[in-house]
């Protein structure tokens, strides 16, 4: 894609075990700001399962309200406000950090961070078009996109491009930077998710799949609640963990940057796979409608008509009411005759 790179002789990036050093240092010594921060938009959505249980239409309203306010913080404004606490962090600023003073500034970039997702929607989508492999090589080149939003302050295409600028050269060893981040993660989430599960069984008795989450109980309502509580206990450690590893990776990969680095091959690349994106997009809008359509009437179809369907229902052995006389007698073909 680019053929005039020049990168320095010596790159000294550090690798995934000071990665997670550095990460875990980050969340010991700020998980006082970072866990209410992450935390804050859970609670809202579990008060508003809580308003969901109850048999009411206010509380249904102020549900769904509720699950529209945890969904634009935990997507966009609290991934901007914990990247910018990193940013602080990082040079030193901590007295300036506060919950509410990072949520400003997530408002702040909220519509340039979503110009970002949209644009990582279409690339990514597009080049799934392509099959998976140009989607995992393409996703490790606009990984550090958000970063460079918030951190630098490059918007739109511009941010994917410095992303590219810094992984260029560093492929592999961020894939496998990301790799290893994946695993942790993982483990961390399984981990606390035993945790919980055990704490669930021990206290009140009700069993958890440590697996999947899934809770052993009828009561669908409290099965969500539940699952609600585990993610957000999850969140409110791996989220701020992940984000100080990602971004330390981020400090070193700027810190060991090519020096020149051609990128209009990328943006070509990215222009175009966004445009096969579009169209990928607008042709499911236009047939899963009709797929609809078509399941519907395969259903309708394969149910059979409603005579037949009323015949299935009757006893093998009923008598068809014809065969009955006003009385109640089954009548034989002989006094039919008669």
């Amino acid at each position: 894609m680019d053929s005039d790179n020049k990168v320095p002789s010596v790159q000294i990036m550090k690798g995934p075990s000071e990665l997670l050093k550095d990460a875990w240092h980050i969340f010991a010594n700020n998980w006082k700001l970072l866990v209410p921060m992450v935390g804050l938009p859970y609670i809202v959505q579990i008060i508003g399962q809580l308003f969901s249980m109850a048999d009411n239409v206010f509380f249904a309203i102020l549900s769904m309200i509720s699950a529209v306010v945890a969904i634009i913080f935990t997507t966009v404004i609290v991934p901007i406000s914990i990247i910018d606490s990193m940013r602080k962090i990082s040079r030193g600023e901590i007295g300036t950090l506060g919950v509410i003073t990072q949520y400003k500034i997530g408002f702040k970039y909220f519509w340039s961070y979503v110009l970002v997702m949209i644009i990582s929607i279409l690339a990514i989508g597009g080049s799934l078009v392509l099959l998976a492999i140009p989607a995992i090589v393409l996703g490790i080149y606009v990984l550090f996109s958000q970063y460079s939003l918030v951190v630098d302050g490059h918007k739109g295409i511009n941010s994917f491009v410095e992303s590219f600028a810094i992984v260029r050269g560093r492929w592999l060893a961020v894939l496998w930077s990301a790799f290893i981040l994946v695993a942790v993660t993982f483990i961390l989430t399984f981990l606390i998710g035993a945790v919980f599960g055990i704490v669930l069984k021990l206290a009140f008795g009700i069993p958890m799949n440590v697996l999947n989450g899934t809770v052993a109980t009828s009561d669908k309502g409290l099965e969500a609640l539940l699952l609600m509580i585990r993610l957000a206990i999850v969140s409110v450690i791996t989220t701020p963990f992940a984000t100080a590893y990602m971004f330390k990776l981020y400090e070193t990969l700027k810190a060991n940057r090519p020096l020149q680095v051609n990128t209009n091959g990328f943006k070509k690349w990215l222009i175009g796979l966004m445009v096969v994106g579009i169209v990928a997009i607008a042709f499911l809008m236009m047939t899963l409608p009709l797929l609809i359509v078509k399941s519907f009437d395969s259903l309708r179809y394969n149910s059979g008509p409603g005579e037949s369907q009323m015949g299935d229902v009757l006893p093998a052995n009923s008598i068809p009411a014809n065969s009955l006389d006003s009385s109640g007698y089954n009548m034989t073909a002989e006094d039919k005759i008669k």
